[in-house]
């Protein structure tokens, strides 16, 4: 089982994927995604939480599905223990030669999980946080689809997801402050 571990950097405005070296003197040819083999009958948590442990990560994903067969995804909220020694994280929609079919598995995730976001609340929720900003969905936007969309297109996409409240400006920004939202559950 492959897994595509994702966050989304606040700070960077990136949405990140968790690579590891192969060996000890990795090159980027040598990154590949945590992978496990899945034991007869096992549930696919359980397999996803035998990855994460192969990289340090003992924290339990803020969201969890299946891609395909043999591909899962999970997500971490950036403020989890999930910086760990072994974990390389790196831009989603930045181009590199992972190990194996390992680049194909992410190019193929991102565009997968692109038609979920902000429609599947479940992922979304997972990869957003407890509460964003409209700057953090615009680029949580271009970080899957590659688009560049303005504020107020997609401020109209999430003023329709059931569970998000417009909360007003953020508090945290500087200049002219853009719109903070959060999640009721």
């Amino acid at each position: 089982m492959k897994l595509v571990a994702l966050t989304y950097d606040p700070t960077t405005r990136r949405v990140l994927v968790a690579t590891h070296d192969r060996t000890p003197d990795a090159t980027e040819r040598d990154r590949m995604l945590p992978t496990v083999e899945e034991h007869p009958g096992e549930p696919p948590a359980a397999a996803v939480a035998r990855a994460l442990a192969t990289v340090g990560v003992d924290e339990v994903p803020t969201a969890l599905g299946q891609l395909s067969a043999i591909t899962m995804w999970a997500t971490f909220w950036a403020d989890q223990a999930i910086w760990t020694a072994d974990i390389r994280w790196a831009p989603a929609d930045r181009r590199r030669s992972l190990a194996f079919d390992h680049t194909t598995v992410v190019v193929d995730a991102r565009t997968a999980l692109a038609e979920r976001l902000w429609h599947d609340r479940v992922f979304t929720h997972g990869i957003t946080g407890r509460h964003f900003t409209t700057t953090d969905a615009v680029a949580l936007t271009k970080g899957f689809t590659g688009a560049e969309v303005t504020d107020p297109d997609v401020e109209n996409r999430l003023r329709k997801i059931d569970g998000l409240a417009e909360v007003g400006p953020s508090p945290d920004a500087g200049g002219p402050a853009p719109t903070l939202w959060r999640w009721s559950v």
